[in-house]
């Protein structure tokens, strides 16, 4: 079923950059830039996935404006969490409030142990309207299994 909705989200954003390209071709350089603003904002609603280990790593490495979300319990937080992370519990009975009350236009990596929870977590906080939400795929373990740094 997700694969089919990214198949018509990226179908409706290629008809849509054919369509402003071939206006673009007729109207004034103002209107061009213009064009291009709206189709920067629809591609950023839409930027809510569940990535790879080495993107993520590359996010959370390279870009200091993402929040980590931490969405284990607060048992499995305390012995072991990626730095910098933030606990929001899924099991906690506010989860969904606790989310709600992020700001959604900033930019998020969220995981959990395997992936599981981490991924009906990006489901949740597209229903909420979050614009920029990254999953990592495999969780904490992948993370581990790599290597990486924890507290």
């Amino acid at each position: 079923m997700e694969s089919k909705t990214n198949l018509i989200i990226s179908t409706i954003l290629l008809i849509l950059g054919i369509t402003i390209t071939i206006i673009n071709n007729s109207q004034p350089a103002e209107n061009i830039e213009n064009n291009n603003q709206i189709l920067t904002s629809i591609n950023l609603t839409n930027n809510l996935n569940s990535i790879s280990l080495n993107e993520w790593k590359n996010l959370y490495d390279n870009d200091k404006s993402y929040q980590i979300i931490d969405v284990r319990t607060q048992k499995e937080y305390d012995n072991q969490k990626i730095p910098n992370s933030k606990l929001i519990d899924f099991y906690n009975k506010n989860f969904k409030q606790e989310l709600n009350k992020l700001d959604k236009n900033k930019k998020y990596l969220i995981h959990c142990r395997s992936g599981s929870r981490s991924s009906k977590t990006l489901q949740i906080m597209k229903e909420l309207k979050f614009t920029n939400v990254q999953n990592l795929i495999g969780g904490i373990n992948a993370w581990n299994s790599a290597g990486y740094i924890t507290n």
